[in-house]
């Protein structure tokens, strides 16, 4: 199951392929993974983390010419604010260079300052939690719903099967 070629820049470096199974008299006798070459290539600039703006497009300037089949190219961009002529500019830097702008992904300062802080306020807040507290906390941050009664429930039972063992090794 699944696509032999990357659907989505999370699958950049992802190596695709298909399995040949060969049978003879219907018994499975070779099982063979062929990898499927990456016919586009996809691209990401700045390769690591968002960049400012300016650096983003010296980057795009400063990108080899291609010969090659046009790669997709991925462009992430930090912004302190929304920068309407943000495409234009990049469409502009891209002008004679053989890519292909598959999409512009935008962050926020603001965004990443905000996480910053949930996160450091759900740690200290971490100390005045109980531990099934901070269990379900874990569990509606990861998932986004609350813990379900079965799950807190074994947490409750695994809890002080823990506490008891933890009891009865002190005396």
């Amino acid at each position: 199951a699944g696509s032999p070629i990357p659907m989505s820049f999370a699958e950049k470096h992802y190596h695709h392929g298909v399995v040949m199974v060969t049978f003879d008299e219907g018994c499975a006798v070779d099982i063979e993974r062929l990898e499927c070459p990456k016919l586009i290539p996809l691209l990401s600039v700045p390769n690591g983390d968002p960049a400012l703006p300016e650096a983003v497009l010296e980057a795009l300037k400063e990108l080899p010419d291609t010969e090659e089949t046009a790669p997709y190219l991925e462009v992430k961009v930090l912004l302190e604010e929304p920068e309407p002529m943000l495409r234009q500019e990049i469409e502009e830097a891209l002008a004679d260079k053989n890519y292909r702008l598959a999409r512009i992904v935008s962050t926020y300062r603001t965004n990443v300052e905000n996480t910053e802080k949930e996160n450091e306020n759900w740690k200290r807040g971490l100390q005045e939690m109980s531990p099934l507290q901070i269990a379900q906390s874990a569990f509606e941050k990861i998932y986004q719903v609350e813990m379900p009664a079965e799950l807190t429930g074994l947490f409750r039972e695994a809890y002080l099967a823990a506490t008891r063992k933890e009891e009865e090794e002190e005396k």
